[in-house]
């Protein structure tokens, strides 16, 4: 027989491997588990005790015994967020405006028709006895005396508040505002024709009108707002043209004054007087502002209009603004604005507003407070106290006081 020694190691490596593979299976399955010995560890007195784990740690000091309490919404404005009282929680008021006292505000009531006045205190008083349903806008004169209704249809009443008559104005005028006084109105004759189209004044009750500037076919471009000291009566974006980021524009005197025009840096332009007629608060918007509107003041009156013009920085429109005096302002700024807001201002609804105190002449801007419900304000007015702020919610139309003093 012939020595093999190649089978000879085959088979010691096959009695190898299956000898591992045995022990692999008694190791893993039937190998008894060792007992393990536990080792009593001595409890060691720690040098200081540890806090337990909570939920934080106050960084004021807590009272034992006083569960601290979360700083919650002012209830007299101070630079944040700021209590406001709703004074009509049932009513969506329409053409709001400072009442003839200046502590109280007036409004159209659209779901019953009534002229109506509401207290600092949420009390509402009726203004007339007679209902006037579907009424479009109410314009006030600024002792409440009288109020001019206008209805969609293009139908005009003026109501004597204090006689509780009223009188029909001509369906063809429209735009109408009081004089300071009350006792006449501006308004726009719009005729059928372009010759028959006429800026008037007439007495309030609209007897002896008189024509006082031809409109044309550039009535959209004419402003009513006459003016607290008597000289103009309405604006007129007529003017020379000045390139793609100016306009002029002119103003319009109840005497056929020839005015300078005022030269606005953009376009979207409308304004507010101050209380003396001195001033002019204005927006407009240009390429250079992202299309958003720019707040502005210039003198407006006798041989200083158009000095003393400047931009105020803060990106809002006129009619968010309400005045203490000629030289400090209340505006309702919205805390941003998407590109273009001034173009398309509906890009701004729902924006919540934070309301500034800025003084006219150095531009100085202080935050007042900003509404614990974060509105948007659609209207703004200061009681003649300066006590209260008075505006509309633009989303429930409601109106709100916010205190200031």
């Amino acid at each position: 027989m012939r020595f093999d020694l190649k089978k000879i190691l085959i088979i010691i490596l096959f009695i190898a491997a299956a000898a591992a593979a045995g022990y692999g299976v008694y190791y893993f399955f039937f190998k008894p588990a060792e007992t393990l010995e536990i080792t009593t560890v001595e409890e060691v007195t720690p040098t200081s005790e540890l806090p337990e784990a909570g939920l934080g740690t106050p960084t004021t000091e807590v009272t034992e015994g006083v569960t601290p309490v979360l700083p919650t919404a002012s209830p007299i404005a101070s630079g944040g967020i700021t209590q406001v009282e709703n004074l009509t929680p049932t009513v969506s008021v329409s053409s709001a405006a400072l009442s003839g006292d200046g502590q109280g505000m007036n409004f159209y009531d659209p779901t019953n028709g009534r002229l109506n006045k509401v207290l600092p205190d949420g009390t509402v008083q009726s203004l007339s006895s007679q209902t006037f349903y579907n009424v479009e806008k109410v314009n006030w004169s600024g002792d409440s005396a009288s109020a001019i209704l206008e209805y969609p249809d293009g139908s005009n009443i003026l109501y004597d508040l204090q006689s509780k008559k009223q009188i029909t104005l001509p369906k063809h005028w429209e735009d109408f505002d009081f004089s300071p006084q009350g006792d006449k109105i501006v308004a726009k004759s719009m005729g059928l024709d372009e010759e028959n189209r006429w800026l008037i004044v007439a007495n309030k009750d609209g007897s002896d009108a008189e024509a006082i500037e031809p409109l044309g076919n550039n009535g959209d471009k004419v402003q009513v707002k006459w003016s607290p000291n008597n000289q103009i009566i309405a604006t007129s974006r007529t003017g020379e043209a000045m390139g793609i980021n100016r306009q002029q524009v002119l103003l319009v005197g109840k005497n056929n004054e020839n005015f300078p025009g005022l030269v606005i840096e953009g376009w979207g332009f409308d304004y507010e007087w101050s209380p003396t007629g001195e001033r002019m608060v204005y927006n407009a918007y240009n390429m250079d502002s992202n299309y958003n509107p720019v707040l502005w003041v210039v003198d407006a009156s006798g041989e200083n209009i158009g000095a003393n013009r400047k931009s105020l920085k803060v990106n809002t429109w006129a009619d968010k603004c309400t005045f203490a005096d000629n030289s400090t302002a209340y505006c309702a700024v919205p805390d941003y604005l998407p590109e273009g807001a001034g173009l398309q201002r509906d890009l701004a609804n729902g924006i919540p507003d934070t309301i500034y105190k800025i003084d006219l002449a150095s531009g100085r801007k202080t935050t007042v407070g900003k509404p614990e419900d974060a509105s948007t304000i659609k209207q703004i007015t200061l009681s003649s106290d300066g006590k209260y702020l008075f505006y509309v919610d633009q989303a429930t139309s409601r109106l709100n006081k916010m205190r200031l003093k």
